[in-house]
Parts: C-alpha cells; structure tokens; sequence
C-alpha cells in the first residue's frame, strides 16, 4: 500500500549515503519538494544536516539576515510499514521528532501534499550552522555559515 509521503532534506536524498533506506522500502521519489516554514531552520551538522525549530524572535532575526525560509528536499511515497525502519534511523522520538508538514512538489506541477518530516528535537542554539539558503551541500558538511563567509571574503 503506498499510502504514506516522507519529506527528506539530507542523505536520505537520491544519490546520497543513506537513501537506500527507500530503495529497501520500495519508496518511490516524487522530485524536488519545498517545505516553506516559521517554524524550522535547516542547520549543516557535521555529518548530516537536520531542521530544528526556532522560535518566533530567531525566525525574524534569520529572515533579516536573509536566511530562506524554504527548505529544500526530495519527496518519497513508499508503504506505511518504512516509516518503523525510518523512525528507528532517525532515533525518533529522542534525537529526531517526526511531523507532518505540507510540502511543494516541483514533478507534480506544484501541487501540496502533505508528508512526514524528521527534525531534531530541541530548538535553535546557535546560528552558526544554519544554512542560509534552505539547501544542504554534503560536501560542506560541517562548515560553518561562519566559515563560508570567510572563504567567500577571501575569494572577492
């Protein structure tokens, strides 16, 4: 039965480390998704990128920074029985939080479904890893905004 939708942002994206979690389930990518919030940043972590909530002040603050407020993903359908295999990779409900969010998906002509996505669980501490363009790049995992800065200071 392909009644369930999982929103991923990070390496359980097509063609990253962790995405055979869906190819073993027999989840299908339905392309490119955008998940416009208020409520979750994406953050680069040193060795995955995760969404964590921000409160009402830190999402101002980021906006006029000019942080994205869209996160950038992959939509996947798969069988309802993944979502015990993801829950258990994700660390849900300690590290990772699942909820559903509605998401945009780019393949189906924009069209809203509404699909499961995995966030840490905790809020916002430091703007350091927030990622400023709702994308996580795993080849700079780990790199700090702060970071990038500098090497695009040291660039111009």
């Amino acid at each position: 039965m392909w009644n369930v939708m999982v929103f991923a942002y990070g390496t359980l994206k097509t063609g990253l480390r962790n995405n055979y979690r869906f190819r073993h389930n027999n989840a299908k990518s339905l392309g490119t998704a955008y998940f416009e919030t208020s409520e979750f940043v994406l953050c680069s972590g040193h060795s995955y990128p995760y969404a964590i909530r921000v409160n009402k002040e830190q999402f101002d603050e980021l906006i006029r920074e000019g942080v994205d407020p869209v996160i950038q993903g992959e939509l996947f359908e798969g069988p309802e029985s993944m979502i015990d295999d993801l829950d258990r990779f994700e660390g849900c409900p300690n590290l990772f939080l699942r909820q559903e969010v509605v998401v945009r998906a780019d393949d189906s002509g924009g069209q809203s479904f509404n699909a499961w996505m995995y966030h840490k669980n905790g809020f916002l501490v430091s703007k350091d890893y927030v990622c400023c363009d709702g994308y996580w790049y795993p080849e700079l995992r780990g790199v700090s905004a702060r970071q990038l800065s500098s090497v695009h200071d040291m660039r111009v």
